[in-house]
């Protein structure tokens, strides 16, 4: 349950099949809703998880993990699926070494805990586009991390592991046993059927050619990266030291990519300012008493960023469609203090005093830029706004 800024009371998972949340000894640290399908409308996410806190991360656990960590050591691998119905139908089915990411992509964190168990990632595609990429992107993790990847291909039309355990378990543990390693799948996926060789004429050709090459250039293993490539050179009919530079091109380009990528947000990290920690602290101590129309008046004195997580606040809700906001408001919601009335009045005196500075700052700019094209309409109103602005 949480309440809203008017009293109200609601509860996070109204209209959803509750599953407790495990960590990996066993200890119950959060939650997860999935919706019922009648009150599924198609705007509302399929699951939705307890707030993040010190003990819960959904980057860091794998659902399930503490039920099939022994069965991933017997196995030797871990099949990985997308959420807690495919993982429970999948072990209900027989296959007790899966385990699901609990509402969150696949992270370094989670391979960096399966490797103390196994060095093999099996990985079960939804039958959707948002699967598929979801999919690709874990075997790509994997194989850079120097685990094996295989696929597995839930044949006869069903979109997920969940629908084919429950429809015909065998059929599940038959794809698992017969998952295929990860290059075979892009291959197919990337360059069709077996034994056609490439015709480089086409340019389309060329790009799914480096397409390969670029999954195979990333695996950690160089022993696999030479097997892969002699395979790739059989399918593609292309020479193999052919390929092996090409790769090498492909491997620089990306390095160098990476390295101005990096060069430019180290650039634009974000200052965290004043007005920043003044409005952090002062939704905090609203969130403290409950009561986030006591600091409405200084809502417009907020960076637009804060601003966001005080309407997300105010309308009863903990979540909003974007990360870096969802990182704030939890924030928010985990230094939450009670403060004087004399406490928050000067919180936001200060934070009203910060935003003027911040506004004389934009208008003195504003002045200058107007009088250099000779608007004068702009140059009054500018100043006219300044001397209006509140100062110590």
């Amino acid at each position: 349950m949480f309440q809203s800024e008017r009293g109200g009371k609601y509860d996070r998972f109204r209209g959803r099949v509750m599953f407790p949340i495990h960590n990996h000894l066993g200890k119950v640290v959060g939650f997860t809703g999935r919706v019922l399908p009648q009150y599924d409308d198609g705007k509302m996410g399929k699951y939705i998880n307890s707030p993040e806190t010190p003990i819960f991360n959904k980057s860091k656990l794998l659902y399930g993990l503490w039920k099939s960590k022994n069965h991933i050591r017997e196995q030797g691998s871990a099949f990985l699926v997308e959420g807690q119905m495919d993982f429970l139908m999948s072990w209900q089915a027989g296959v007790k070494h899966a385990v699901a990411s609990s509402g969150t992509a696949f992270t370094g964190d989670h391979l960096h805990t399966l490797k103390r168990l196994t060095d093999e990632l099996v990985v079960s595609f939804d039958n959707d586009d948002a699967g598929m990429e979801a999919g690709e992107r874990a075997l790509d993790l994997a194989l850079g991390a120097d685990f094996r990847g295989r696929v597995v291909m839930l044949k006869g039309g069903y979109k997920d592991p969940a629908e084919m355990a429950e429809k015909e378990p065998e059929a599940l543990l038959a794809a698992v046993a017969a998952a295929r390693p990860a290059p075979e799948f892009y291959f197919e996926k990337y360059l069709g059927s077996e034994g056609k060789a490439a015709d480089l004429r086409d340019r389309g050709a060329l790009s799914r050619v480096r397409a390969v090459l670029a999954k195979i250039k990333a695996m950690a293993s160089a022993v696999e990266q030479n097997f892969w490539i002699k395979e790739l050179a059989k399918r593609t009919h292309l020479d193999e030291q052919t390929l092996q530079a090409e790769g090498e091109g492909i491997m620089r380009q990306a390095t160098s990519d990476k390295r101005h990528v990096e060069e430019a947000k180290e650039e634009k990290v974000p200052e965290i300012t004043r007005r920043a920690l003044l409005s952090e602290r002062l939704i905090s101590a609203a969130l403290g008493i409950n009561d986030l129309i006591r600091i409405s008046a200084a809502k417009p004195h907020m960076p637009e960023e804060y601003q966001a997580v005080y309407e997300v606040l105010a309308a009863g809700k903990r979540h909003s469609e974007k990360p870096d906001i969802d990182e704030l408001i939890n924030l928010a919601v985990l230094r939450s203090e009670e403060l004087s009335d004399a406490e928050m009045e000067t919180l936001a005196g200060e934070l009203e005093m910060e935003w003027a500075k911040d506004r004389r700052r934009e208008l003195t700019f504003e002045v200058k830029r107007a009088e250099a094209e000779g608007d004068e309409k702009a140059v009054q109103k500018a100043l006219e706004e300044m001397h209006k602005l509140p100062s110590r």
